[in-house]
């Protein structure tokens, strides 16, 4: 017993070894300084990026600032780029590292015309000075693009919408890593999307954008575009109004071959106030289709920011979270983070707030905006407080379980229970096995279920592509999978119109 305690003792030692954790606020001397994002770490620091508004000239600005691990700031750069900067680094990947030495941002703004100008910035990683910067206007549409993605060493594709107050459609700009503009395209658009996230796909290659599509008042459709990197559409999907009321950020999750997007739902409406839950949905990257999607904790003005998918197929995401009590009495809104199980099921779900200077609760507003997991092995989550009379940046960093004290900190009791809104796959009264895994010749199907009719099996490639198909008739069933190359591959059982799947790694 003596040598038990004592192996617990070293394992949970070596566990929590270096998670430091912290909770702080930071100013500059602006009026106002807007959400903040993460968007690097390493051994020692962590680089955030928002922007400032100066309160003479009412003009916003481009904020970097390093923090190092202990959250104390070590560096900040303020930089005009000239114009009116309406930037707002809230989760989406406008920026990405390039390489050691510099980082490539977009943002989009009004300079004197009646359209929007997209800006393109190199940004030194090492002084966080800016390196090079241009603009693109066509004095004919309004451009904006909130996200990054690199197709290649020196190919950066920048992708969001284009378009005026009757019709948005998807568009892409193609970059080399001097920002000069190789070309741009727009894609054919049948929904009217108004494209706030995109996604590559890491073995397909196919881009999925996301938004929201407005059919006139209060009737906001989440909408999908799967498209090649030339831009020509392969798959579309709409998600009505009933289910989701808004999408905030979009990401791969390579545990599953899905996609998992948050943002809210509206439940109801009291007067001009709405109430809404936290929402995150998981659909399959083969198809198009909703896994699941499902809601957490109370009705108010809540939301979902930012998610991170573990390797292990869970999710952590984070946001605002307000009980609906304080909404109708008050604005009291609070940082969240939300862990959930591969199917959604809620973990754990936390409260985050730092009042100072004894204002009134009521005067704040803390939202999490961007999250990353660090190399500790916990979380990164960043965002801003709004109150009078100056706003500020705001960064907690907490172990793996979101503590950021001893004691875990504030835990949301009564919402461990997510509510369910489309269907699980359940197979009830059947479990299955799939062995061994990595495979390199023979792989094994279990069932330990008393029945063995109606169930079919389906072995499926990285591409939707159906490699074999049979009919189970017995508990245990081999398959020779020795001929097929290596990678990744999803064996999946269905009956009576369920279906499970898992996901097999073939050696």
């Amino acid at each position: 017993m003596k040598n038990l305690l004592l192996s617990l003792f070293i394992i949970l030692t070596v566990l929590s070894k270096g998670q430091i954790t912290f909770n702080k606020y930071y100013t500059n001397g602006f009026v106002t300084l807007y959400p903040t994002n993460v968007f690097e770490q390493n051994d020692s620091s962590l680089v955030f990026l928002n922007h400032v508004k100066d309160s003479a000239t009412g003009r916003q600005d481009l904020n970097l600032f390093r923090l190092d691990k202990f959250g104390n700031k070590v560096q900040n750069k303020v930089h005009n780029l000239g114009v009116d900067y309406l930037m707002y680094f809230n989760g989406f990947k406008n920026i990405i590292k390039l390489s050691n030495s510099s980082y490539l941002t977009t943002t989009a703004t009004y300079t004197g015309t009646t359209t929007t100008t997209l800006i393109f910035t190199k940004i030194n990683a090492v002084t966080l000075d800016t390196i090079k910067t241009r603009f693109f206007c066509d004095n004919v549409n309004n451009y904006y693009v909130n996200n990054i993605i690199k197709i290649s060493a020196n190919k950066f594709y920048y992708i969001g919408g284009r378009g005026n107050n009757s019709y948005q459609s998807p568009v892409i700009f193609s970059l080399d890593s001097n920002l000069n503009i190789i070309n741009s395209f727009t894609l054919s658009n049948i929904m009217n999307l108004t494209t706030t996230n995109a996604v590559l796909h890491p073995i397909t290659k196919k881009l999925l954008m996301a938004g929201t599509i407005t059919y006139g008042v209060n009737q906001v459709n989440v909408g999908f575009i799967e498209a090649d990197t030339l831009g020509t559409v392969t798959n579309t999907m709409i998600i009505p109004y009933s289910n989701i009321q808004g999408i905030s950020q979009l990401k791969y999750c390579p545990f599953d071959n899905t996609y998992i997007f948050c943002g809210n739902r509206r439940t109801s409406k009291v007067g001009n106030t709405s109430f809404i839950k936290l929402q995150l949905t998981k659909i399959s990257a083969i198809n198009l289709t909703v896994t699941w999607s499902k809601t957490y904790g109370q009705s108010s003005g809540n939301n979902l920011m930012s998610i991170y998918p573990n390797t292990d197929g869970s999710i952590v995401s984070c946001g605002v979270y307000a009980d609906s009590a304080q909404f109708q009495s008050q604005w009291d809104a609070a940082g969240v983070l939300l862990k959930v199980s591969s199917n959604g099921d809620s973990l754990w779900m936390r409260r985050y707030n730092n009042y100072v200077n004894n204002l009134n609760p009521s005067s704040y507003s803390e939202t999490l905006y961007g999250l990353e997991r660090t190399k500790d092995g916990g979380y990164i989550a960043s965002g801003g407080v709004l109150n009078q009379p100056k706003s500020k940046a705001w960064v907690i960093k907490t172990d793996s379980m979101g503590c950021v004290s001893a004691g875990c900190g504030s835990l949301i009791n009564g919402t461990y229970t997510a509510t369910t809104d489309v269907q699980e796959f359940s197979l009830a009264n059947a479990s299955f096995k799939v062995y061994p895994n990595p495979v390199i010749s023979n792989l094994t199907v279990e069932l330990n279920t008393p029945v063995l009719d109606n169930y079919e099996l389906q072995l499926v490639n990285y591409l939707g592509e159906v490699i074999l198909q049979t009919t189970l008739q017995q508990p245990k069933t081999e398959l020779d999978v020795s001929y097929l190359p290596k990678g990744i591959y999803f064996v999946k059982l269905f009956k009576n119109g369920e279906q499970k799947v898992f996901k097999v790694v073939k050696a």
